[in-house]
């Protein structure tokens, strides 16, 4: 009443969100977001859960999404941090480093090969 009173009634469900998130931390419970290329088997999610479980010594409350553009490998939101363990990011950061650590790799030698012709 106080909300509609003092014309806020947009603010409901950012409070609804605080106040579950309070009621989370009080059980020691934290919301994971998980997202994989293809529905998750209940042995890896299981897996999965009790990993999160010994990181962050809080039970985890699983939510899984398929996402039809992931190649594979899975994402992990944990309230505003994001672990990207996709395959197309591994992929970026083996291009990445292939493109900065090979490119020195490959500059060094031919130096080397100049030197000695």
């Amino acid at each position: 009443m106080i909300l509609n009173h003092k014309d806020r009634l947009a603010r409901l469900g950012d409070i609804a969100a605080g106040y579950d998130l309070l009621l989370q931390q009080k059980f020691g419970r934290v919301e994971v977001d998980v997202y994989t290329a293809e529905s998750i088997a209940p042995e890896q999610l299981a897996s999965i859960k009790a990993r999160l479980q010994s990181a962050l010594g809080k039970e985890p409350v699983l939510h899984t999404y398929t996402e039809a553009a992931m190649l594979g490998g899975l994402k992990l939101l944990i309230g505003d941090q994001l672990i990207d363990a996709s395959v197309v990011t591994r992929l970026r950061k083996l291009h990445e480093q292939i493109s900065t650590d090979g490119g020195a790799r490959i500059r060094g030698e031919s130096v080397q090969f100049l030197d000695e012709g």
